[in-house]
């Protein structure tokens, strides 16, 4: 029941412009008509049941590091933890009834990452393209090289469900080269490696065989696209 209501087949493009609810997907805004989110509301153990559903049985395509910091956490309330090292104390967003700092990340099994240019100043200016994957590059900057600081922790984004991830770098033209692979092995590894990985725009040998043995479980799918 809880995934005829709150999954999609399609992927949910931008779904940083759907939480404006403290708790779920805004209603009003859901570009999905077939999501029937009221049964969130209805009572604690349906909401703890039907979440995972939510987060976890639907595939979230962002194409830049604003729109997931927004989903992580626009929205949800607060609460102050102790940094891992107990030097500070920072606010987390509360989700799922407790103080999780990935929020809403904590449940998401299925993620697609689209780089390309998302830059209204420089798209359709025709750039070299060693400029548009410098450019590029330097907008996911802080996601990939976040350090444990007060200033960063807070934001750090962090994916301890992910199981399926896509990694569309088209728009990067990198016509062979090498792409920032152990960026994405540190970022995205799990401790039983993901069941699928997808990968586009990719054609450099050693970087595919990096991906493929850094983030894929042993029996895991891997594509290339």
């Amino acid at each position: 029941i809880y995934a005829y209501l709150l999954t999609t087949a399609s992927s949910i493009n931008n779904p940083d412009a759907l939480v404006r609810s403290k708790i779920h997907f805004d209603a009003e805004d859901l570009e999905y008509p077939d999501f029937d989110i009221a049964i969130l509301c209805t009572c604690r153990q349906f909401y703890a049941e039907a979440l995972p559903v939510l987060y976890g049985g639907n595939r979230f395509h962002f194409d830049n590091p604003e729109s997931l910091q927004t989903f992580r956490s626009d929205g949800l309330v607060t609460g102050s933890m102790a940094s891992p090292t107990n030097r500070w104390t920072i606010d987390v967003p509360v989700f799922n009834f407790k103080k999780n700092p990935p929020g809403r990340l904590t449940l998401v099994k299925k993620l697609c990452l689209t780089f390309r240019d998302t830059d209204t100043t420089t798209r359709g200016r025709n750039l070299p393209p060693e400029t548009l994957q410098r450019h590029i590059f330097s907008t996911w900057k802080l996601f990939f090289h976040q350090r444990e600081t007060s200033k960063h922790l807070e934001y750090e984004l962090k994916f301890p469900a992910l199981e399926d991830l896509t990694v569309d770098c088209r728009g990067l033209a990198l016509e062979g080269k090498c792409l920032f692979a152990a960026a994405l092995v540190a970022k995205f590894k799990t401790t039983s490696g993901l069941r699928k990985l997808a990968v586009a725009g990719v054609e450099h040998e050693k970087t595919l065989n990096r991906l493929k043995k850094g983030l894929l479980r042993d029996d895991g799918t891997f594509v290339v696209l």
